[in-house]
């Protein structure tokens, strides 16, 4: 059995609330609607974030083994309300929250989003939505299961995280019609021979998964030395037993350039690169498998992308992201280039440029700079 579960609500449209927290506290009257997977199970609904996480932090301060749900309309649902929630984990560990956006999108993003249509979809979505989600949460607390983030080992792992890029690259449609069908299954694209690879792994009773992919692309003049003899050769072996990607990656090559200056006419920022010899670099496919989204995994991914960075002495690392993402990269210091939008190489999604300046004290005192004009203005 699981430990005690809250399922707690930051609601912010008048009209979700009027058709979901009825029904959530219908189900709430039904003990038995988890089964038996938890010790106790209770509902809180609130209508802001706010006091949404009040009610987290006192349930995780006084409740033993706790877990949460978070439900949530709120910004766009994993990108802000992820780095906001960060800070109750933080402050108190061995615990989990997942969280479960709601949306009034037709065709959402995410396998676990409870889609707002009618009250009988919305009773039914909640209902599978909330044990799908209660499932995860079980799962991942189980107490001999570890997840960590660090750089691929071998040419099997390397196999792996471009198959994982594929699987989910193919459920997001970011994949395009030639690399669709291509017989190996993975996702490589032109600027991976000169990439840092990292995975996210679950270790759960001596057995070793990958669940998280990342990248940090370097420019060719400032390439590190591991990754041109491991991730170079042995993203070379992998190509080498798929012709027809192999030819769709040569024709993505980029000469001593980010995509990240492609995609988003960045033609200053790659001239200042240039002139002053600044070493820049991208983090990009940062995913985190169906499965196990929702319980801040990414967070891992990213902290990892940034230490890779520092210590390949990175001054400026880009990145590209979905507007709704942006806040979750602001709580990690990455600052917005403003003005820019444009689709990502070998993806075609429209997204906007973010920055984060090294060393990292520099992107604080620009955070502060930036806060300070918008105060005045």
């Amino acid at each position: 059995m699981g430990g005690n579960l809250l399922i707690v609500t930051a609601i912010v449209s008048e009209v979700a609330r009027e058709h979901l927290h009825p029904m959530l506290r219908q189900l709430g009257d039904d003990a038995h609607f988890l089964g038996d997977q938890f010790s106790s199970v209770s509902l809180s609904c609130s209508e802001n974030i706010e006091t949404a996480k009040k009610n987290l932090g006192a349930h995780f301060q006084s409740i033993p083994e706790p877990l949460a749900i978070l439900m949530t309309d709120a910004s766009d649902g994993f990108g802000i309300i992820a780095g906001e929630i960060k800070e109750i984990l933080d402050r108190h560990q061995h615990t989990s929250i997942a969280i479960l956006p709601i949306t009034a999108e037709e065709e959402p993003a995410s396998d676990i989003v409870t889609v707002l249509h009618t009250r009988t979809s919305i009773s039914t979505d909640i209902k599978k939505n909330i044990n799908a989600v209660a499932i995860r949460l079980i799962h991942l607390q189980a107490p001999d299961r570890f997840f960590s983030a660090r750089r691929v080992a071998n040419v099997i792992e390397l196999k792996s995280h471009y198959r994982l890029r594929h699987a989910v690259y193919k459920t997001l449609d970011y994949i395009g019609a030639d690399k669709l069908t291509v017989h190996s299954a993975m996702e490589i694209d032109g600027v991976d021979r000169s990439s840092s690879h990292l995975c996210l792994f679950e270790r759960y009773l001596g057995y070793e998964q990958i669940v998280g992919t990342a990248r940090v692309i370097f420019m060719q003049d400032h390439l590190p030395a591991y990754v041109e003899q491991n991730d170079g050769n042995w993203t070379d072996q992998l190509l080498g037993i798929d012709g027809p990607l192999r030819a769709i990656a040569a024709r993505e090559q980029l000469t001593n350039e980010l995509p990240v200056f492609h995609s988003q006419d960045l033609n200053e920022e790659l001239h200042e690169a240039i002139c002053e010899n600044l070493n820049c670099a991208e983090m990009s496919r940062v995913i985190v498998s169906p499965q196990y989204r929702g319980a801040c995994l990414s967070t891992q991914l990213i902290e990892k992308c940034i230490q890779e960075a520092s210590d390949s002495r990175v001054d400026r690392l880009y990145l590209e992201c979905l507007d709704k993402h942006e806040k979750m990269y602001a709580d990690h210091g990455f600052l917005t280039i403003p003005n820019k939008r444009g689709k990502v190489v070998s993806i075609g999604c429209t997204m906007i440029p973010m920055v984060l300046h090294f060393p990292l004290k520099d992107t604080a005192d620009a955070l502060e700079s930036k806060q300070q004009n918008e105060a005045r203005t």
